[in-house]
């Protein structure tokens, strides 16, 4: 049913046709002919029925408190709002899922108490909001809604929710936000405990901000019965060797235990997979050493991560001791395990072996993934392996696994440093297909162009990435600039440098 309009009559006169204003061709346009008002048995004495000749279409029109609200219908009943019978009924409901619902309610919420400056809205309907929005890891929303909480009467600082908003702000990497959080529950008096200062170190140290984690660390020793236990211990250690800071790392875990606090298997885990990364197997020794001692058991991610590192700095022997471990100990082998085998066979030039254990997955129903396949495609691709490369990719999508831009990158590279630049716009045809194209992928075409010393096709590429709508990056400038210094094309050059300066001075001022 659709408002025509509202017109206004007063109660002292008649109701008519001029009285409402109609005419055949007023306000319903030249299409309506008006012939005559009845009213009808069953609906209210205010009731009135206006038929149209032509195509039989009714309008209604009901006098209310405030005058005569105008309706019109079409032919199909379904579509008023007065039945047959004459009853009114109520228009249908629009079909929201409960997510939207609840989202619509709560935008309403917000949208009452910004409106009103509010501080005696509902307990509950701010509180659902906020815990929505936490649990849907909405952190601009649920900071929002806290801080209507934080200004009502009934307001009562608990340590609960600032406990999740903390570990929201730590999952989204937002540490500016936690400090301003954490102020905020000093000023609320509360104390923080360990567990606050654990997701506040959690979300500094995750974003690389380390020197503050370690002043917030030294801190926690100030507030009563506020201290580090193996969660916060840990995640400093995950910091630091993040950081590449493997000797304050450490330092905290030998400060763990002297305090007594039993490291756990992540804490193991943690080391030993800072340590290999940075070549240091003499700590990892120890750490297994000391695993032992505490009683404490690899598990599967412990394996993981040794296989992992001895295979990043190959040290294959040690590598497949590894892997024995895993078998030793009755534990199964998983994509993971695998995958990190395959990959440092194939860095090693170890063919045979990376196939036997892609065989291996197939024979014993291992999924062989996205992740894995890219692998085996980077292996061939470096490798200069195109035929065995094109022919893993083939089997990929014959597997029905679907590539993603890191497949594509690999080949366009692999393409590039051996001399196929001739296959580049196919596979760019291809990555289009799986909606598969970024920066980075455009990267990767451009740079196989610039080896093949094709200027031609480098320039469309790049004019098309801009047409696609993706902003070039420092690689993209790089790849470019190298490419014509060679040739000393220095108008291009200096084109190109200002173009890259401008965008810097952009992606600054936003």
């Amino acid at each position: 049913m659709t408002l025509v309009s509202s017109l206004v009559v007063s109660d002292s006169h008649p109701m008519s046709f001029s009285k409402l204003g109609f005419s055949g061709s007023g306000v319903f346009g030249s299409d309506v002919e008006l012939c005559s008002v009845r009213f009808v048995g069953g609906v209210s004495s205010r009731s009135v029925l206006l038929k149209r000749d032509r195509d039989g279409g009714e309008m209604w029109v009901w006098k209310g408190r405030g005058g005569v609200l105008v309706r019109c219908g079409g032919d199909e009943g379904s579509d008023s709002s007065v039945g047959e019978a004459g009853s009114k009924r109520r228009p249908a409901r629009t079909d929201y899922s409960g997510a939207q619902r609840i989202e619509r309610a709560q935008e309403a919420t917000k949208r009452r108490a910004l409106a009103r400056g509010s501080r005696k809205l509902y307990t509950r309907s701010l509180l659902v909001s906020l815990h929505e929005r936490i649990k849907q890891n909405h952190w601009v929303p649920a900071l929002e809604v806290f801080k209507l909480v934080r200004e009502q009467e009934w307001y009562v600082p608990v340590l609960s929710t600032y406990l999740q908003l903390l570990t929201l702000l730590a999952k989204v990497r937002q540490p500016a936000e936690a400090l301003s959080l954490f102020d905020s529950l000093l000023e609320d008096n509360l104390k923080p405990t360990t567990a606050i200062f654990t997701a506040l170190l959690t979300v500094l140290t995750k974003t690389n901000h380390f020197r503050k984690a370690v002043v917030v660390f030294e801190s926690m020793r100030l507030y009563q019965g506020c201290v580090p236990d193996k969660y916060t211990y840990t995640a400093m250690i995950k910091g630091c060797c993040e950081a590449g800071l493997y000797d304050q790392a450490r330092k905290i875990f030998d400060e763990m235990i002297l305090e007594g606090v039993k490291p756990t298997i992540v804490t193991f885990n943690t080391l030993i997979f800072g340590y290999g990364k940075s070549g240091r197997f003499r700590d990892i020794e120890r750490v297994l050493t000391l695993m032992e001692s505490y009683g404490v058991a690899p598990d599967t991610v412990t394996w993981n991560t040794l296989i992992r590192v001895f295979g990043l700095h190959n040290r294959i022997t040690e590598m497949e001791q590894a892997y024995e471990g895993i078998l030793a100990q009755g534990l199964r082998p998983d994509v993971v395990t695998l995958n990190s085998l395959i990959s440092a066979y194939g860095t090693a030039g170890l063919f045979e072996k990376m196939r036997s254990v892609t065989d291996f997955m197939v024979r014993y129903g291992y999924p062989m993934t996205t992740v894995t396949y890219n692998i085996v495609i980077e292996t061939y691709g470096k490798a200069g392996e195109i035929d065995q490369m094109d022919m893993a990719f083939e089997k990929m999508e014959a597997e029905g696994v679907k590539p993603n831009r890191a497949t594509f990158c690999f080949i366009l590279s692999a393409y590039g440093q051996h001399g196929h630049w001739h296959n580049v716009d196919r596979v760019m045809q291809q990555a289009k297909e799986y909606d598969a194209v970024n920066t980075s992928v455009y990267n990767a075409a451009i740079d196989a162009y610039r080896r093949a010393h094709n200027f031609e096709e480098m320039e469309k590429m790049y004019d098309e990435m801009k047409l696609e709508g993706l902003a070039p990056d420092d690689v993209t400038f790089s790849i470019l600039i190298d490419a014509y210094k060679r040739v000393m094309r220095l108008e291009k050059v200096q084109q190109l440098q200002e173009e890259w300066d401008a965008l810097t001075k952009q992606s600054a001022a936003e």
